[in-house]
């Protein structure tokens, strides 16, 4: 949850690479994701380093969470709910 906030608010992020992060983050374009710890410096230091990059990503991030809002979630689960209910129930 804490970098789809990030998102919102632009913030491209830069995390390990676990289940939560992948979902999460799109890896090169909305933020960096990363294998190891040294990977993980070697990333900040380049997005640090590079503000068209972060421009980018920022932007790109920012784009990205929008297709998180809660209307369109409540919209998306009541969809695949409807969908396990047979339509003579």
């Amino acid at each position: 949850m804490t970098l789809t906030e990030a998102a919102a608010c632009a913030t491209p992020a830069v995390a390990t690479r676990i289940a939560g992060h992948e979902d999460a983050v799109d890896d090169r374009i909305t933020g960096l994701l990363a294998d190891d710890d040294r990977e993980l410096s070697a990333h900040l230091a380049d997005l640090l380093g590079d503000a068209d990059r972060r421009a980018a990503s920022s932007a790109a991030a920012r784009n990205r969470s929008t297709r998180f809002d809660w209307d369109r979630t409540a919209t998306e689960a009541f969809r695949v709910l409807a969908s396990t209910v047979p339509a003579n129930r």
